[in-house]
């Protein structure tokens, strides 16, 4: 319980950040824009790598591994932004991790799903009609992600046992928090995209 209620506060924090970001009308504009310039895909880029950096930064240390919501801000920079926002924000992310992360034995597993996660937002980015999210397949698709995000750890990590303990301690909490979580972080932008369809009809 101890795990998810620092998940859950891990969450708000995306979503508080979230918000913010929202508040500044030429960060609506982007995330609204179908065409983005180089300017505006950096920019957002930079902006979802921050978030998915202070996901890293506020794991939760459960000893062997470091429970974190990466997969939240990198598949969301996809899913909201598009294929190359999602690629340059989760590579923001992957390299942050790969410097950064505890234990170092991780730090490969933990970049290549990182990268991973950006590039799977991306790739639905036009399967998912923005403001009207099928919550169950982004909740499915999220799942995936972090299966295959175990699967990463059991790939790139060394000894094989050590990584297939970490994976039978940390495997449910990680999908069910980053699988939940992601619902709640995207829901957060339906506002802007309802205001957008009022405003076109």
């Amino acid at each position: 319980m101890h795990i998810f209620y620092e998940a859950a506060l891990n969450i708000a924090l995306l979503v508080l950040m979230a918000n913010l970001m929202l508040k500044f009308g030429v960060i609506r504009d982007m995330i609204l824009q179908e065409k983005r310039s180089f300017k505006s895909q950096a920019l957002l880029s930079a902006l979802f790598g921050g978030l998915v950096i202070l996901s890293t930064c506020t794991a939760i240390n459960t000893g062997s591994y470091n429970i974190n919501t990466r997969a939240i801000g990198a598949m969301a920079a996809g899913l909201l932004g598009g294929p190359v926002v999602g690629l340059y924000a989760s590579l923001i992310g992957a390299v942050y991790a790969y410097i950064f992360c505890s234990p170092q034995v991780f730090a490969m597993a933990a970049a290549f799903s990182t990268m991973m996660f950006g590039l799977l937002g991306g790739g639905f980015y036009p399967y998912f009609q923005r403001g009207k999210w099928r919550y169950q397949d982004l909740f499915l698709l999220t799942c995936f992600a972090e299966i295959c995000d175990m699967i990463c750890l059991l790939r790139f990590a060394v000894p094989v046992q050590m990584a297939m303990n970490t994976v039978l301690e940390i495997s449910v909490p990680m999908i069910l928090i980053n699988s939940v979580g992601i619902l709640i972080f995207i829901s957060s932008f339906d506002t802007i995209f309802v205001f957008q369809d009022i405003e076109s009809s």
